[in-house]
């Protein structure tokens, strides 16, 4: 029977890598609950070990509402929908610390900057 040799580079890419970290690391600091949309990655043992630390796949943003939402990057959403939810995500902090009326404001100019942006 033929030898088999695993490479001490064996395991996943570093994009794969990272997105687990990130997704670990949201898990370990949030107190809410973590989703993704959809399975992060296509290893059953990977996506079970997540759900055991609280994180769960999701089939559309509807069903995290409210919750933590972490997107995968290989395509599971339209781009302008996944851009306006990662936008909204990274404006939020500064949104809540405003009062309501410059944070509807702000809110608005992202929506208006994001019509018809592109790349």
């Amino acid at each position: 029977m033929p030898e088999i040799r695993v490479a001490s580079e064996a395991g996943a890419c570093y994009g794969v890598e990272r997105a687990l970290q990130m997704v670990e690391a949201a898990a370990d600091g949030h107190e809410g609950a973590v989703h993704t949309l959809g399975p992060l990655i296509h290893n059953p043992r990977v996506v079970s070990g997540l759900a055991a630390r609280g994180v769960d796949a999701v089939s559309s943003p509807e069903q995290a509402a409210g919750d933590t939402l972490l997107l995968r990057t290989h395509g599971t959403v339209p781009e302008e929908e996944a851009r306006a939810m990662i936008v909204n995500g990274f404006a939020e902090p500064v949104a809540k610390e405003l009062p309501l009326e410059y944070a509807v404001e702000m809110n608005n100019l992202i929506k208006l900057e994001m019509e018809g942006a592109i790349g």
